[in-house]
């Protein structure tokens, strides 16, 4: 009975430390961020933080006037329901010891392209990440077209996540029409996912994934040993502004295990087995993303995604797949892509 006594008491003192653990917060770090109080001093910060954002001006959701948001007449009293009366907030939000920044507002930001101009988005609601010596990174919450949003800073516990609130739309085609949702954030896998407290580990056999629009065409497929092959239907540039062009054919690559790694945890993460079979935004001519991932013994999840950002695990792993074109070594084995 006395060894009962004993193995129960360490059992518990073991439960003790390990919830110790799992809501140890960081000491914080002051930096810039945290000595700004005014809206002046914020903007200037963010502008500071990203050349894009040099002529953003803070305001409420409910301030915001975005004449292509198709949203936006139900944004009002949605922002004021949830008592989301602020442009900005701060906290904390991947625990390294940093203030990080939630803002709204509009931007009025233009950037040369060309011999045009990249027009700013009219409706602007994104997070500044803080990583300490003047390094942070700006993560859009919105669609980057039509989305408006609110968002507000909440705590399961005391782990900072980020709720982000959809008005219901309704619109003449009904295929279009979406409820009001919630989406509960957190930070992982360097950007912004539905928080997940206990994803499941499921074994990825093959994935196949397909992206297009207008204007590209590639396909890829992922042996659950990172083998790795890809076609892609049109020229393919790697980098920024029309540069790098990989021309139109098939290749191969065996994936870094890494970033094959980093890629099935968010996955698993993401809760794919549950995610809908089907997304769409409701406007025409978006970037097309098809998944068919192949997993626990021949068991099949299939996934098409109009717009390429379904929920915000989808987006983070649309760029995951896409960037896989400019983070691998790729061996080109056909000049021109056989049919798709």
């Amino acid at each position: 009975m006395k060894q009962k006594r004993i193995l129960l008491l360490f059992l518990l003192a073991v439960t003790a430390c390990t919830n110790q653990e799992s809501i140890y917060k960081a000491s914080l770090t002051p930096t810039r961020i945290d000595s700004l109080t005014t809206n002046a001093e914020i903007e200037q910060y963010i502008g500071d933080c990203d050349s894009i954002y040099r002529k953003f001006t803070l305001l409420k959701v409910q301030d915001i006037v975005c004449r292509g948001c198709d949203t936006i007449t139900n944004i009002d009293s949605l922002a004021s329901r949830l008592n989301i009366d602020f442009s900005w907030q701060k906290a904390d939000l991947d625990n390294n010891g940093y203030t990080d920044l939630l803002a709204t507002g509009t931007n009025k930001t233009y950037i040369p392209h060309g011999c045009s101009f990249i027009h700013p988005q009219e409706f602007n609601a994104f997070i500044i990440m803080n990583f300490g010596n003047g390094k942070t990174k700006l993560h859009d919450l919105t669609d980057g077209l039509f989305m408006s949003l609110a968002a507000r800073i909440e705590y399961d516990s005391l782990q900072p996540l980020v709720g982000v609130y959809t008005p219901k739309l309704n619109t003449f085609l009904k295929r279009n029409r979406r409820p009001e949702t919630k989406s509960l954030l957190i930070y992982k896998f360097d950007d912004f996912i539905e928080y997940n407290p206990a994803p499941k580990n499921h074994t990825i056999e093959k994935l196949e994934y397909v992206s297009m629009s207008f204007a590209y065409y590639y396909k890829l497929s992922v042996n659950g040993n990172g083998n790795t092959t890809a076609i892609a239907g049109m020229d393919i540039y790697t980098q920024s502004w029309d540069k790098g062009l990989m021309p139109e054919g098939t290749y191969t690559t065996n994936m870094c295990e890494k970033e094959f790694q980093e890629i099935k945890d968010l996955m698993n993460y993401m809760d794919f087995p549950n995610l809908k079979d089907n997304y769409a935004v409701s406007w025409s001519c978006a970037p097309e993303a098809y998944y068919s991932i192949t997993y626990d013994n021949g068991k099949t999840k299939r996934i098409y995604d109009n717009g390429a950002q379904g929920t915000y695990g989808l987006r983070i792993l649309n760029k995951k797949l896409s960037d896989l074109w400019t983070n691998q070594q790729w061996k080109l084995t056909n000049r021109k892509a056989s049919n798709h």
